[in-house]
């Protein structure tokens, strides 16, 4: 678990995480070991009834860390409730932000095809890594898009496979 501070978010300042992620991308053992663990939690931010990943200045710092850190996907824990996908999709998504509709506890959120895109880019940069570090990337982008309907994590499946054979996206 990361606990991002107030201060970092506000001034959307990564450079703690870059380097410890640099650290463990230097040791590909420690990197497998790694892949799926990484939660990150923004304390400061969390409101009672707010989706933590549509605050604005979370979802810049997240925007942030992915464009410093294209891999990160491969090191997010992948499942829904740790918000993995959501956080990166919130990122992604342009203005006015990520459509999102609650159905009791259950959070929906709607993915364009270029929000689709922009994900399977992201997830297609964390398989190149897995690649680069021996590491198998299906099980890894598998479980990042089961939050999705099927059809799109399916097709966002595709585009991965297809960017890491050095196809274009």
């Amino acid at each position: 678990m990361i606990k991002v501070e107030r201060e970092y978010v506000e001034s959307c300042e990564t450079a703690h995480i870059e380097r410890v992620l640099r650290e463990v991308d230097a040791d590909p053992a420690s990197a497998r070991q790694l892949q799926g663990t990484m939660v990150l939690v923004f304390p400061e931010h969390e409101e009672e009834e707010q989706l933590i990943w549509l605050d604005p200045e979370v979802r810049a710092w997240v925007r942030q860390a992915h464009e410093r850190i294209p891999h990160l996907a491969y090191y997010l824990a992948p499942e829904p409730g740790m918000g993995a996908l959501f956080f990166m999709a919130s990122a992604l998504a342009g203005p006015p932000g990520l459509p999102v509709s609650r159905d009791g506890e259950e959070v929906c959120v709607k993915v364009s095809d270029d929000l689709a895109v922009s994900i399977a880019r992201r997830l297609t940069a964390g398989a190149i890594f897995a690649e680069s570090i021996a590491d198998d990337w299906r099980p890894f982008v598998r479980e990042m898009v089961a939050p999705l309907d099927e059809a799109v994590g399916q097709r966002i499946f595709a585009v991965v496979r297809s960017g890491v054979a050095g196809e274009p996206i």
